[in-house]
């Protein structure tokens, strides 16, 4: 026996789940998060309407609004990006020497993509 043995199953018609009992991760809609960057605008309008039409005058905002989410970079990705420490970058903004971030609740800071990309292009122009 294999203690350590993993299986990947994909059960789309979901037949099997209960078959392993809680030898099992089942993974569902309910548990299953995703990140939103990975889909594309059509699959991210039909998981806000459920897969019903999307209303036009929401469709229009959502055109521009996802798009500038998606701009967005969260404070681990411009760590990996920029090879900086999440330490280092906050200092550096403390010092004017880094793009200010955004503040969307405790412990949640973003930056914009283009003020990152801004940056990325003056430290390479020195």
């Amino acid at each position: 026996m294999r203690p350590n043995l993993r299986i990947f199953l994909l059960d789309v018609h979901n037949e099997y789940g209960r078959c392993f009992g809680d030898r099992a991760v089942v993974m569902n809609p309910r548990n299953l998060k995703l990140p939103f960057w990975l889909f594309n605008f059509e699959e991210i309008v039909d998981v806000l309407f459920g897969g019903r039409p999307g209303v036009p005058e929401e469709l229009e905002v959502l055109v521009e609004v996802i798009p500038m989410a998606k701009a967005i970079y969260t404070q681990y990705q411009n760590s990996d990006r920029v090879g900086l420490k999440r330490s280092t970058i906050y200092q550096r903004m403390s010092e004017g020497r880094f793009p200010k971030s955004r503040s969307l609740g405790p412990k949640c800071a973003v930056w914009v993509e283009a003020e990152i990309d801004d940056w990325i292009r003056r430290i390479a122009s020195n």
